[in-house]
């Protein structure tokens, strides 16, 4: 393969010296179709030493050849030249003209996000947009910020919707949430044992299970044995699931086994590190589920 000095050398001393090839950026393999394009539009070495070639490869359906210029581009001035090179697109430069002009985006990572937030349906003006620059468009994060602030009821005004700091703003409010969250949850739990779960307490002179009361109960049992029944809460709180603790009844409050129940069979039983339940504490399961009618993997 011929190195891209030498071809644009041997262009320069044949009929395409003009076409511009060493400014394309394409790679020398691809020196026959530069030229075969060339030949049938010479404008394509304007668009090469103004660094558009990107846009002979993504949208040259989109040009208006019968036409001089940058009209070609469908540009009316040469001012709106940096927005097309910023915008990387003339579909999406044609389909968005009218904000890009407006709000000035003259730089790619200004019209990415521009474009960011009008895929998320954010609400586009000057502030909001110079609001989104000055935190790097962090849109994701920022959306959070206002999906907590109207589940918190807060008003939209400009201090709600635009907080000087926006990384303290998201966390503060995220507590927040956190803590009804926990709130509601621990009253979901609280009533499912109430009305459903506190018939299954039982004890025999070795261990006792009982259901768990709250999410601090599934936190602390993760903490303790290792294992993931913190990630159970919200199905636990929704009554999708049921978890149990059994205990050593010498030692009540230390975690010793977490049981999983769910419409009426026994799912999981797990302890320490997800290791498997002893020969007693499977004989005791056994006699708790035979007294509630339960099955399950470790019922006899």
């Amino acid at each position: 393969m011929l190195a891209k000095h030498v071809v644009s050398k041997e262009c320069e001393e044949s009929k395409h010296r003009y076409c511009a090839f060493s400014y394309s950026k394409w790679q020398e393999y691809r020196i026959f179709e530069w030229l075969e394009l060339y030949e049938k539009h010479p404008q394509i070495e304007m668009f090469a030493k103004l660094n558009l070639t990107w846009a002979l490869t993504t949208g040259m359906n989109y040009f208006r050849w019968s036409k001089k210029g940058l009209a070609i581009l469908g540009l009316e001035s040469k001012n709106e030249l940096k927005y097309l090179q910023a915008c990387g697109s003339i579909a999406y430069y044609r389909e968005c003209k009218e904000d890009i002009l407006k709000y000035n985006l003259d730089t790619y990572d200004k019209f990415i996000g521009y474009l960011k937030m009008r895929r998320n349906n954010m609400e586009i003006n000057k502030k909001s947009l110079k609001y989104m620059m000055d935190n790097n468009f962090n849109i994701y994060f920022y959306l959070d910020y206002l999906r907590f602030a109207e589940k918190l009821g807060l008003p939209k005004t400009s201090k709600i919707l635009y907080p000087q700091n926006l990384r303290e703003s998201h966390d503060k409010l995220e507590k927040k949430i956190q803590v009804i969250d926990s709130m509601e949850k621990q009253e979901q739990i609280k009533n499912r044992v109430i009305k459903e779960l506190y018939k299954y307490r039982f004890g025999d002179n070795e261990f006792i299970i009982t259901p768990a009361n709250s999410p601090l109960d599934l936190i602390n049992e993760s903490k303790e044995l290792s294992h993931c029944v913190r990630t159970y809460i919200d199905k636990y709180a929704a009554g999708d699931t049921s978890i149990f603790l059994i205990r050593k009844r010498e030692n009540v409050n230390h975690p010793y086994y977490t049981l999983e129940l769910r419409r009426n069979e026994v799912i999981q039983l797990r302890g320490k590190n997800n290791c498997s339940p002893t020969d007693s504490v499977v004989a005791f399961v056994n006699k708790w589920a035979k007294k509630n009618k339960l099955s399950g993997a470790y019922i006899n």
